[in-house]
């Protein structure tokens, strides 16, 4: 078995006619704290694929050591995935072009084994008569094409990205009225009552007048401090008051001390 540096060492061909071939070295995709959608048991971590390389001829060449459930690519190894656009037609991704690192999830962890073990003296084919890889002249053509969508196509995703805007929008208006103001308070919506009959208003009367004379004393906190300042001065101006009547009693001689 070649490996370097715990990589195994692939020959990998373009097709079954090609007279040269490179080389790609995988491993088990351990790290110390993995991506969800990269689980170190179930993927498989590869350097040096080539620019011809697209998930989906790479999903037929490793196709023998089992179910592949997702396959990731990137220009350098990162334990990180890449959200994909939610909208290709209006966000399209942007394409790893050149030599990439890739990440293939399998569903079991049997498969990740089975590809460990794979003979190094074989040869992986990438592009096959069922699932050719399109080059040359052929992909820059496709490619053109592809740049240029349908009128229905483009109104439809148009209408998805619109009726996801207003759905994101209700959700941060519902969580705004759940956040509390500056003063603490938050703010509820009511649901609209029936129209009360005198039947109920004769029986919630008394209790409605009475909820009018109560009186919401000291409720926030700058209520409290105004009323605690309030007092202070009050006792601050009676101070005062009392040592000019001191002040006068002396001057009249009317003041006796004990």
């Amino acid at each position: 078995m070649a490996t370097i540096e715990d990589f195994k060492v692939v020959k990998l061909k373009f097709s079954e006619e090609s007279s040269i071939h490179s080389h790609i070295f995988w491993k088990p995709h351990i790290v110390r704290d993995p991506d969800p959608r990269k689980p170190s048991e179930k993927t498989l971590f590869i350097l040096n694929l080539p620019s011809y390389i697209t998930e989906q001829s790479l999903k037929n060449a490793l196709s023998n050591f089992g179910k592949i459930r997702e396959i990731f690519f990137h220009k350098k190894p990162t334990t990180k995935v890449v959200a994909r656009s939610q909208f290709p037609l209006l966000n399209p991704d942007d394409p790893v072009k050149g030599y990439k690192v890739g990440y293939v999830v399998f569903d079991n962890a049997k498969s990740l084994k089975t590809a460990m073990s794979f003979p190094s003296e074989n040869t992986l084919i990438a592009s096959s008569t069922e699932s050719p890889i399109i080059a040359g002249i052929k992909k820059y053509y496709n490619e053109y094409n592809n740049q240029f969508v349908s009128p229905e196509d483009l109104h439809k995703e148009a209408e998805e990205v619109m009726k996801d805007y207003e759905e994101r929008k209700e959700r941060e208006k519902a969580m705004a009225s759940n956040e509390p103001d500056e003063d603490g308070w938050v703010t509820v919506n009511r649901k609209k009552r029936p129209a009360p009959t005198k039947e109920s208003n004769n029986k919630n009367g008394p209790k409605r007048k009475r909820r009018k004379k109560l009186k919401l004393e000291n409720f926030y906190a700058f209520q409290q401090k105004e009323t605690n300042m309030k007092h202070l001065d009050e006792k601050r101006k009676k101070f005062e008051e009392d040592g000019k009547r001191m002040m006068m009693l002396r001057k009249s001689r009317k003041f006796k001390p004990l």
